[in-house]
């Protein structure tokens, strides 16, 4: 397949002639920008590059693999199309590689097709807006540009501006790393409705307030850190601790994870244990989210940080977190190395694993009983911190004036 500039991404039925016109242009604007020939591979589009009888999660799979920018095409049904989550959440996690340079090199360029009420959070942290854009397009989006002839030369600027942007991105001197391995489609969690990539504080906007916020923290290390103590680690991930797949014929632990907690009505959010996971714990709790902490046993015995910043947090046990320790049942590994790995969760939570139940899981062997453990788990945590009551919060200033003092030093009258 060839490489292409550009990943062109969209909801299906968003697609219309003034989408297709808006695509034709800007592809030809780029091609000029580049210097390309016309048939050169520049922004990759599903129904006009992958050919009749082709795997198509493959060939989109490869695109955004090797794409230098992803083209978010935003209405508000993007928004709620999982392939669409999928797609943005793919690049985002491709960005991440970059480090430090992240917060300079941006993989994705949004488009504001027409106005959105509820954009998600992953989205946010993109600027929207841009002072070279025409001000209809700010307010009414490239819709109303594209459609009506009185708006052509503001519709032309923001071509010349998009085109800009993308011909900047490929040219750059550091380009957007592609991942360890070609990602698995199906299982890529969807970035609009889960909160498992890639972000940092100073990103985003604050999570939520309040017990309708479950916040997750993956103990799951990486193949590379497990691969010289474990023989099998093909179902961990070569980056990241939300995709590891314990489970048989199940998906990645961060998408069922997601999955779970948006059924009960949850927002999600990632908790970072860096540089503190008890700190990061009571910034939860000032807030009060729910937190859960899923644990592999193999990352708990082998990796040490992870295993004191667990430690740790048993010593100072929260009402706010529960722990689940999960098993994958179906690796030899584990099956031989069982009794020792217990004997490790239990050295571990010596002071949690003495609570009841809805703050420590220590078996979670499949995936119906982790879907069943969490959900009940995150009713139980939300309804505890409902009947104990918020936590306190200071109350800010409001500008109360002095309460004002009588002057008890004033001369006395003498009357006789």
């Amino acid at each position: 397949m060839p490489k292409f500039d550009a990943f062109f991404s969209y909801a299906r039925e968003d697609f219309s002639r003034y989408l297709d016109k808006f695509f034709r242009d800007l592809k030809e604007e780029v091609r000029l920008l580049l210097g390309r020939a016309k048939a050169d591979p520049i922004l990759f589009r599903d129904e006009e590059d992958i050919d009749i009888g082709k795997p198509w999660r493959l060939e989109i799979a490869t695109a955004l693999q090797s794409a230098q920018v992803l083209i978010a095409i935003q209405t508000p049904r993007y928004f709620t199309r999982p392939y669409c989550g999928k797609e943005f959440g793919i690049m985002l996690r491709r960005q991440s590689r970059l480090g430090p340079l992240a917060s300079r090199i941006s993989g994705i360029i949004p488009v504001n097709w027409c106005p959105c009420a509820n954009v998600p959070t992953a989205v946010k942290q993109f600027q929207q807006a841009h002072a070279q854009l025409p001000a209809t397009y700010n307010t009414h989006g490239l819709l109303v540009l594209t459609r009506n002839n009185r708006y052509r030369s503001e519709y032309f600027d923001c071509i010349r501006f998009f085109a800009a942007r993308i011909a900047a991105a490929v040219q750059q001197a550091t380009t957007v790393p592609a991942l360890e391995r070609l990602p698995d489609f199906d299982d890529a969690p969807d970035a609009f409705q889960t909160a498992t990539l890639d972000r940092s504080a100073d990103q985003l906007s604050s999570p939520p307030l309040g017990p309708r916020c479950a916040r997750f923290y993956y103990a799951v290390g990486t193949r590379s850190q497990l691969r010289e103590h474990k023989r099998d680690c093909s179902r961990y991930d070569e980056e990241r601790g939300e995709f590891w797949k314990p489970f048989l014929n199940a998906g990645a632990i961060g998408v069922l994870a997601g999955r779970t907690a948006s059924m009960q009505d949850f927002v999600t959010d990632l908790l970072r244990p860096e540089p503190s996971l008890v700190k990061e714990l009571e910034s939860a709790e000032d807030r009060n989210n729910l937190v859960i902490i899923i644990v592999d046993t193999w990352t708990l015995d082998e990796c040490d940080t992870v295993r004191l910043s667990l430690e740790e947090f048993d010593r100072r046990p929260s009402t706010h977190c529960a722990v689940l320790v999960v098993w994958n049942e179906a690796d030899p590994d584990t099956d031989q190395w069982r009794p020792a790995l217990e004997e490790r969760v239990e050295r571990t939570f010596p002071i949690i694993s003495s609570r009841e139940q809805t703050y420590f899981q220590p078996s979670v062997g499949s995936a119906v009983d982790f879907e069943t453990v969490l959900a009940e788990t995150l009713r139980r945590l939300q309804a505890k911190i409902l009947a104990h009551g918020l936590r306190k919060r200071v109350l800010p200033s409001r500008g109360f004036r002095p309460i004002p003092v009588l002057d008890t030093h004033s001369e006395r009258v003498n009357d006789g």
